[in-house]
């Protein structure tokens, strides 16, 4: 019977033994993990596409962080497999070989290389513990056609190895294939394997051969773990920037110390992979100096254009953002934009947490006394003087009876109560009618008057300018109320089509200046369309 017979079970109730089991564990929680991320990703994924301001830049975001979570959970996964490696080597010769037979029953099973691998390992093991036998029995089951050549050398050494302690013939049919191989350059030469074999030999001597024949380096897994820590803040930082809402940016010191970071720790960690790439195509044997020196060459321009695209993103990153120049107790911050040789524009924001700024609505400029609203003139000061014009007018009319003066008076007050009582709003999507209308993007035989008010779902202010039907369905020409612009000035409409069944269709963006009254088109039909000059200098975005 054969103790590495996978058909026979076997869970030796050893240390070595549990804790290779947790490599299997270890597997599984990272499954889990990835499995749980993909589905907070869909949810993200979901939330986000509702959103009002989705851009396909968002969609971008969400994928960016998923792979950097992937990777950094998978980083996390090999660096601590690397510290069992680096514990193992400083137990017992029993306890790495339970250690290699948990992974060979459980996690190898259906990998026949990993498993002829951990076979060889495992055999070398048992050589080191005086068990001839049960190294042969290791050996017996490995697949030679799934190790590379200097494996399958170690596998004939081995394999002479048990069968000279175990007092077998075959012994030198063995060490013939092995020498029938090149050797690496620090294995032993046939010189020296042939006086391991000598009858005077001492045969400690070839026990501490095989133990010494394929000694496994292992290095605290560093810069794996600094490598994926790296991963995780690049994807973090640059999805949750592109997931924000455009009121929000991230604060000046967030932007710089990243920039240290990402700028840094990217240059210093591509330099280590080109370096540990050299020194791997200086050791292929099989390739000629010319072939290694193509690679080479290969790998410094892909490092040269990695080097440049890194650079680049963290300098636009830096110079593409606005400077803080003061904060305020309040927490409101003054900000400066620069914009080439145009002088210095100043508008305000507010800390929102410890990493974050928002720009402010109106009504928060307003409160923190940094513009006056502008106010309409009060009703109370206007009836006065619509009093004293109709009672003017009565003088001069005498003649014409005293009802005619009092219908005058009973207009005049409600026209100008309608006036004083319509929603900003309103007025401005009149404004728009009348605009698109003379730049002929409305084509009906309707006006101005025509034009009804509502509210959407989320509360959002939207005037219908047309409607009607067409193929069965009912549609709706509507503009909808966004946000206040960027720099306060404008207030923002998006005109859409509403169609039954169909999708929300996308058919102009508009901006009204709150004080002139003026309608700016913004000259596209997608969320992620940059604007017109006009539209941009209206609104400051």
């Amino acid at each position: 019977m054969n103790y590495y017979d996978l058909s026979i079970p076997s869970t030796p109730p050893t240390r070595g033994y549990r804790l290779g089991l947790w490599r299997l564990r270890r597997q599984r929680i990272y499954r889990i993990l990835i499995a749980l991320a993909a589905i907070l990703t869909y949810i993200l994924l979901y939330l986000t596409l509702k959103r009002d301001d989705y851009t396909n830049d968002m969609l971008k975001a969400i994928v960016l962080l998923f792979c950097s979570v992937a990777v950094f959970l998978a980083l996390l996964l090999v660096a601590r497999n690397r510290i069992d490696v680096v514990r193992m080597r400083k137990r017992e010769v029993q306890e790495r070989h339970d250690y290699n037979y948990a992974m060979y029953r459980t996690l190898y099973k259906k990998k026949e290389k990993f498993r002829s691998i951990t076979l060889l390992q495992m055999a070398r093991q048992q050589i080191e513990l005086h068990r001839p036998q049960m190294a042969l029995q290791a050996l017996e089951l490995v697949k030679r056609e799934k190790l590379n050549v200097a494996q399958l050398r170690s596998f004939y050494f081995y394999q002479a190895a048990a069968l000279y302690l175990d007092a077998q013939e075959s012994w030198q049919e063995a060490l013939t294939s092995c020498y029938a191989i090149p050797q690496k350059p620090q294995q032993l030469s046939q010189e020296e394997i042939e006086s391991l074999f000598l009858p005077e030999s001492n045969p400690d001597k070839l026990v501490l051969a095989v133990s010494e024949w394929e000694e496994q380096k292992a290095s605290w897994p560093v810069v794996t773990i600094l490598a994926a820590i790296l991963i995780l803040y690049t994807g973090v930082y640059y999805s949750v920037n592109g997931l924000l809402s455009w009121r929000y940016h991230y604060r000046d010191w967030v932007v710089y110390v990243s920039f240290f970071i990402l700028f840094f720790g990217w240059t210093v960690l591509t330099l280590y992979w080109l370096f540990k790439l050299f020194r791997l195509i200086g050791k292929q044997t099989e390739k000629g100096k010319g072939a290694k020196t193509v690679q080479k060459i290969f790998l410094v321009i892909l490092w040269i254009c990695l080097f440049l695209g890194n650079s680049l993103m963290q300098v636009a990153q830096i110079f593409g953002s606005d400077a803080e120049v003061e904060v305020q107790p309040n927490g409101v911050i003054e900000m400066k934009h620069e914009n080439w040789l145009d002088p210095p524009e100043y508008y305000y924001n507010k800390a929102t947490g410890l990493f974050f700024r928002r720009t402010l609505t109106l009504d928060e400029i307003i409160e923190y006394g940094i513009s006056e609203g502008t106010l309409e003139d009060d009703s109370t000061e206007q009836i006065p003087d619509g009093e004293i014009q109709n009672d003017s007018g009565t003088e001069e009319n005498q003649t014409t009876g005293e009802n005619t003066t009092d219908t005058n008076i009973d207009e005049t007050a409600e026209n100008g109560a309608d006036t004083e009582t319509e929603d900003p709003l309103m007025s401005q999507a009149r404004a728009v009618y009348t605009y698109m209308k003379e730049h002929g993007e409305i084509t009906d035989e309707g006006d101005v008057s025509q034009v009804t008010a509502s509210c959407n779902a989320k509360g959002n202010f939207y005037a219908v300018f047309e409607s009607g039907e067409e193929n069965g369905n009912s549609w709706d020409n509507r503009l909808v109320y966004d946000r206040t612009s960027k720099n306060g000035e404008c207030e923002l409409f998006v005109y859409e089509r509403e169609e039954t069944g169909k999708d929300t269709q996308l058919l102009g963006f508009y901006a009204v200046n709150k004080t002139t009254g003026e309608v700016i088109s913004g000259e596209k039909t997608s969320w992620s369309e940059v604007g017109s000059e006009a539209y941009r200098e209206a609104t400051g975005e």
